[in-house]
């Protein structure tokens, strides 16, 4: 496997920091809609760093 860019690492460190933030704005979002959205959010930020 080939060594990461310096680009590509940093790409990986942005999605790491967005999935912390979703999922603690998921933790305290009483609205199931908003939740849903939030999930779906989630499972795609996810996928970008742990393709299928």
């Amino acid at each position: 496997m080939a060594d990461k860019t310096a680009a590509q690492l940093q790409a990986e460190w942005v999605t790491h920091g967005n999935i912390a933030r979703v999922q603690a704005q998921l933790d305290r979002e009483p609205n199931q809609g908003k939740r849903k959205a939030l999930e779906e959010l989630l499972a795609e930020q996810r996928k970008l760093v742990v393709p299928d």
